[in-house]
């Protein structure tokens, strides 16, 4: 028969014999001392990497109260604050098997230890990758972390926004996977962002990276629609193109373009300036030409930053104008006279001879009248008279 402690007993006792059974004799009561407590009979434990939390069952107190238990970890004695039967165990070492054993205690003395209670602790958790920048535009970063190992592990970057509810800053997750790259798009132009990653596996979640703070860069100028090109009266070619703006102070310039089809093999500049204007002069006629636009931030620290070019725009110039000539007026006189003079004294002479004979009855007035209209020399004419006077 066993008895717990501080607790009132009453008994009574007979004697028996071959006769038979005496009478019962009077009541008893005695009332028993407290004892120690008896024995953890129950445990229980969850681990992580460098923690243990162990439960257990609260033991009889034989009749006086519990006020603390022991708990001895390998060669370590642990003392706890008070009767709760819950406790954590810190800085343990990471995938190691520990033995557990508690007592408890009153104010009589201590109980009886528990059986041994084997639990091991976890892996620790990943360590976070560094976060690196592999390429910063005006809307977008592009970031890498890990070593392209460890493909189980699970990544979650967080980036620091402004929370539109009471205006702290506070960080939010913006990516959750097993990539090891990420490209944070929709972002502000020339912006500094804070972000930060860590890393979880089956042991669980590990620690935040450092706070890298990257920044975006300068939007460059927008896109330009192809210019239009128009003949000015004067004969030049005027190219005109749409403005552009961009944020803040920074001014625009533009660069002009032109290439000659078939001839030019890239393209040259040929204004650049803030207007949105340009005369081409002194082009070969009859030729096809080339041009585009583009416009050119300037920062106001100086540095410049050039768009991309507009699609071109083609035109032609005009044919030249053709030349005309007006050819001088044939004298005929002149051109008879030419060729009478290459004739000789005598051929001339038969020549007057035989027009006079075809009108013998003009021949006195149209004698004279030859006689000084004809450049005729004296030979000749000499010749004339004689054939004249001596004729039948």
């Amino acid at each position: 028969m066993s008895f717990t402690g501080l607790k009132l007993y009453s008994g009574r006792v007979c004697c028996i014999n071959s006769a038979g059974a005496s009478a019962w004799s009077s009541l008893a009561t005695v009332t028993t001392p407290a004892a120690p407590p008896g024995p953890v009979t129950y445990i229980s434990s969850t681990a992580a990497a460098t923690t243990i939390i162990l439960l257990w069952g609260e033991p009889a107190s034989h009749g006086d109260p519990i006020n603390h238990y022991v708990i001895e970890v390998g060669n370590r004695t642990i003392t706890t604050p008070g009767p709760e039967t819950e406790f954590t165990l810190t800085d343990l070492l990471p995938e190691t098997l520990y033995k557990v054993r508690i007592q408890a205690m009153n104010s009589v003395g201590p109980g009886g230890f528990s059986a041994i209670h084997k639990v091991t602790t976890r892996p620790l958790p990943p360590a976070p990758p560094a976060l690196e920048m592999v390429k910063a535009s005006y809307n977008s970063l592009k970031l890498k972390w890990g070593d392209g190992r460890n493909l189980e592990l699970t990544y979650s970057l967080q980036m620091e926004f402004t929370n539109p509810h009471n205006g702290n800053q506070e960080f939010y997750q913006v990516y959750s996977g097993t990539n090891q790259n990420y490209k944070v798009a929709r972002l502000e132009e020339d912006t500094k962002y804070h972000l930060r990653i860590c890393a979880k596996n089956e042991a669980g979640t590990g620690p935040f990276s450092s706070i890298a703070s990257l920044t975006t860069t300068k939007a460059p100028p927008p896109l330009i629609k192809a210019p239009r090109v128009t003949e000015t009266p004067e004969g030049s070619h005027l190219v005109e193109w749409c403005s552009v703006r961009c944020p803040g102070e920074d001014s625009i310039m533009y660069r002009l373009q032109m290439l000659q089809a078939g001839k030019d093999q890239d393209y040259s500049v040929v204004y650049i300036g803030t207007e949105t204007s340009h005369a081409l002069t002194h082009l070969d006629p009859h030729s096809g030409y080339y041009v585009r636009v583009c416009g050119v931030r300037v920062c106001t620290n100086g540095e410049t930053m050039a768009g991309a070019y507009s699609s071109p725009t083609l035109f032609n110039t005009p044919k030249p104008a053709p030349v005309t000539t007006t050819k001088p007026a044939v004298n005929t006189s002149q051109d008879v006279g030419f060729q009478w003079q290459r004739l000789s004294d005598q051929q001339k002479a038969a020549v007057i001879l035989a027009m006079f004979s075809c009108s013998a009855p003009l021949q006195p007035l149209a004698f004279i009248t030859f006689w000084h209209q004809t450049s005729v020399g004296n030979p000749a004419k000499a010749i004339i008279i004689n054939m004249f006077l001596y004729s039948p």
